[in-house]
Formats: C-alpha cells, structure tokens, sequence
C-alpha cells in the first residue's frame, strides 16, 4: 500500500512537490490515515488537470470523489468512483448545489482560487458541510516562494484557533497548521 506522498508523486500532483517546502502530503497523511479504508466521500475544490482526484481516489480505495472547478474538465477528469462539476467557490448557490448532491462530506479540500476572501468565504460556508470527525483542508496560505496572498486568510485562522484553545466553538475539534496549508478537524459527534 502507498503512501500519500508515493500517490502524489505516481499521479505528478503539486501537492506532492517535493523540490518546495510546500510539501503537504505526509502532513495530510498524519490526519487522514484513519480514513483510508472507509467508504467517505471527498470534495476537492479546485481540480485543474485532475491529478490529484486520481491521488485521492487511489488513497481511499473505497471513497467517492467529488471534484469542482470553475472549468469544465469532466471529459478528462472524471472515471471510476470520480465525479466532476462546474462551479466557483465565490458562489453560494454554487457551493449549495455541490453540497446537496454529493454532501456531507468526510474531507473537504479548498485547493481553488487562492484569493485569501474567497478562501475564507468558501471555508465558513463549507465547514458546515464537513460531517462530524471530519476534516476540511485549506491549501496555499501562501504564494509562490512564501510570499503570503494576504494575510487575512491565516489571521482568520489564527483567530479560531485561538476561539478552539478557550471553548469558544463546539464544531471545531483542533486547527492544525504546516508551511502553506492546514486542517481543520471538525468535532466529533458525541
């Protein structure tokens, strides 16, 4: 069986760029392993070429893959256990449509539009869509070359972390952070 970071480099995903310090695959493993062998569904936001869809549908032999990208790239993306839709983060009616089809979700990737308000946007709306125990990824906190897109997005973080150390949120479980992402897991239902 395959490592996460073996996955992403099989598949030529940037996730598992290893020549950057954006490596975010064997941090994602630490959290998701116990997953691996269950039936869970999966949204990725933000797709491109797909390859990452191929990475996770490997990972989770038994999941369901959901991707959305503001382009349509069904013809050469979706296969086996894979499903894609047109949609943008910014829009709520968007977000709805993915979350009612396909929701709610065990993992939640936001790898789209890499603006730190649609980011936060996406984040706040599409958290309620994570299932208990579950866990909502956020990618690229920062640009090329660590150059931060903006600060709000990590601010925004760095305050509900701060709401999670002192019981403020009963939704959020632990807030964890690398270079360039982190991981949200959501509380699990007691």
């Amino acid at each position: 069986m395959h490592t996460l970071q073996e996955l992403g480099l099989k598949y030529g995903t940037t996730k598992a760029d290893i020549s950057t310090p954006a490596n975010y695959l064997s941090f994602y493993e630490l959290h998701l392993a116990p997953l691996r062998d269950k039936p869970i569904t999966l949204l990725e936001i933000g797709v491109e070429y797909g390859n990452s869809l191929r990475m996770w549908r490997e990972y989770f032999p038994q999941g369901k893959i959901i991707g959305m990208d503001c382009n349509d790239v069904n013809s050469y993306v979706s296969g086996e256990r894979i499903e894609t839709v047109v949609g943008n983060q910014g829009s709520l009616k968007d977000l709805d449509r993915v979350a009612e089809a396909y929701g709610p979700f065990d993992v939640i990737v936001d790898d789209a539009g890499h603006q730190p308000s649609l980011q936060i946007f996406c984040y706040k709306h599409m958290c309620k869509q994570v299932k208990p125990g579950g866990f909502y990824i956020l990618e690229d906190l920062i640009g090329n070359h660590g150059i931060p897109f903006g600060p709000e997005c990590t601010s925004s973080l760095v305050k509900l972390a701060d709401s999670i150390i002192h019981r403020k949120l009963d939704h959020i479980e632990t807030i964890a952070f690398s270079y360039g992402t982190s991981i949200t897991k959501m509380r699990s239902a007691p």
